[in-house]
This record gives structure tokens, sequence and C-alpha cells, in this order.
């Protein structure tokens, strides 16, 4: 009889270890690793322009339904005939963050061109930082212009610390082209996923 219990308890043993694995990982909740917040509203344009500022210069950003990294939508920025002819043209849409200072920010995602390859066109993103006042500290920060005509592209611009006094920072995209640039026209530019 004795020896029949001594036999058991092994078995008795290995039922309550599957037990106790079966409730840690199978019944309790799993505690899934914290994904990083993205200070942007509406950063793939899933929403249209939502959330995003367009200032009262340049051609007004419109959307793309068949051009988009990721999603259904990207934002989309063309050069208009004679945009040029008589000043640099420049485009842009943009979102204000808060920020404090000493603190490092990232601004990337994803960039489309379709220019002429000898066009002047570049597009890109830019930081700039502003105090309480909403005064600019500093001058902005670009990542590398993307110009020619380019597959979807990561594009990134950082800054390891924002200045003292920096209470938001302004994440732009632009659009560019030179002055009396004839090869800059309808030149044509994607933005998608995007974050901070």
């Amino acid at each position: 009889m004795r020896l029949v219990a001594i036999l058991r308890w092994p078995a008795l043993l290995a039922g309550l270890i599957v037990l106790y694995l079966y409730l840690i990982f199978v019944l309790c909740p799993r505690v899934a690793a914290a994904e990083p917040t993205n200070g942007l509203a509406n950063p793939g344009f899933e929403n249209g322009l939502e959330s995003w500022t367009e200032p009262f210069f340049g051609s007004p950003f419109g959307l793309s339904s068949t051009t988009f990294h990721g999603g259904i939508l990207a934002a989309a920025q063309t050069v208009p005939l004679g945009g040029n002819a008589s000043q640099d043209y420049w485009s842009e849409i943009y979102q204000n963050l808060p920020i404090a200072p000493g603190q490092p920010v990232t601004f990337s995602g994803y960039v489309r061109t379709s220019f002429a390859p000898a066009a002047t066109n570049r597009a890109g993103l830019m930081l700039q930082f502003f105090d309480a006042n909403g005064l600019a500290l500093g001058e902005p920060i670009k990542s590398p212009a993307v110009g020619g005509a380019t597959a979807w592209r990561l594009v990134a611009v950082s800054s390891s610390a924002a200045p003292a006094g920096a209470v938001s920072v302004r994440a732009t995209l632009y659009i560019w082209a030179g002055i009396g640039d004839l090869l800059a026209n309808t030149g044509e530019v994607d933005f998608d996923d995007f974050v901070v």
C-alpha cells in the first residue's frame, strides 16, 4: 500500500506542475510589451488632413488613395504649373507637439517622390522648436532632402535635446522647388506613416 502511494506522488506532482503552467500561461492575461506612443494625431492620413495645419501659402495639400505606404490614404502635394515662376515654391503641413527642454525628439516617416531627375524639387521633414511666446528657438532642423523619382523611402530628422526654453516642437512635411525651374512643374510628393 505504501509503495503504491509513493509511486503516485511523482504523477501527482507532475499534474500539479501542468495545472500551474496552464493557469499561468493560458488563463492569466498576458502582459504585453508597451508599444511606443506616437505624439502625432492622424499620422497616416487615414482621417484626411485632420490634425495637420496648413499655412496660407503654397498650394493646398491633397490626399492620394492610389499611392500610399500603409492604410488607404497618403498626403500628396504637386507643384502647380507656374507655381515657382516668380519665387521659390514652398508648401507644408505640420503639427505642434509639447516638449520639455533637454528632451530628445525624432520625426520619421515615409516619403515618395515623382520629380523630374534634373528638377530642383525637394521634399523632406523639418523640426522647429518654440518658446512659450510662440517664438522660434534657433534654426529649423531638416532631414536629408529627397529629390528625383523615388519609391517609398524612410526619412528621419532628430534632435538629441530640445533647447532651453522650448515648450513645443513643430513637425513639418514640406515640398520645395527653385524659382523659374520649369522641370519642377507638376512634380509630386506623397507622405505617409509618420512617428514622433
